[in-house]
């Protein structure tokens, strides 16, 4: 292998990561382990690569191709499970403690001891920081009354409650509570 194909071979492998990373709307800290998984497979295929046949560059492309679209499925197929992207849980906060973080009419610092806060309410009260107010006015609606309460009382339609549930489920889902009892 020349200086000359590593070269073609680490600029289609970061090529074809920039692309995947923006088609697939990555974070872009995943941009180096996704050039590295098309880097090994690229590698592991080069024994295939026949000189005869073209050059180096079109060979690359078709591998980097056929590999990308397999990372684009498996990562599609995770967020049509999760109901979409999987956020971080830390993506939210920079830095702020979660106190100033979790809005407190969502009654969740009844809590003595933040210390003692199971993790499945770390992660309730950061999902909640990050819903908009009116989502978070139908959690709390939920937690309080049944559907057919709030339909009665004319604050929702029925259809508008299953709509916006559904929504917030896979909203729970993508924060790691995917469990029906979350909402």
């Amino acid at each position: 292998m020349t200086p000359e194909h590593l070269n073609i071979i680490l600029s289609e492998t970061l090529q074809g990561a920039h692309r995947l990373r923006r088609r697939l709307d990555l974070p872009p800290a995943d941009l180096d382990d996704v050039a590295q998984d098309l880097r090994l497979d690229l590698i592991r295929r080069l024994p295939k690569y026949d000189r005869s046949l073209g050059a180096l560059g079109p060979f690359a492309g078709t591998v980097i191709r056929n590999r990308s679209s397999r990372i684009a499925t498996r990562i599609r197929s995770a967020r049509r499970r999760t109901c979409g992207p999987i956020a971080s849980l830390d993506e939210g906060m920079r830095g702020a403690h979660l106190e100033a973080v979790v809005p407190e009419k969502a009654g969740l610092w009844a809590v003595p001891d933040l210390g003692e806060m199971s993790e499945r309410r770390l992660v309730v009260s950061s999902v909640l920081s990050h819903l908009d107010d009116e989502d978070l006015d139908l959690c709390i609606a939920l937690a309080s009354a049944s559907v057919t309460d709030l339909v009665r009382s004319g604050r929702y339609s029925r259809s508008t409650l299953y709509r916006r549930a559904a929504r917030l489920r896979c909203t729970f889902a993508a924060w790691g509570l995917s469990d029906r009892g979350a909402l």
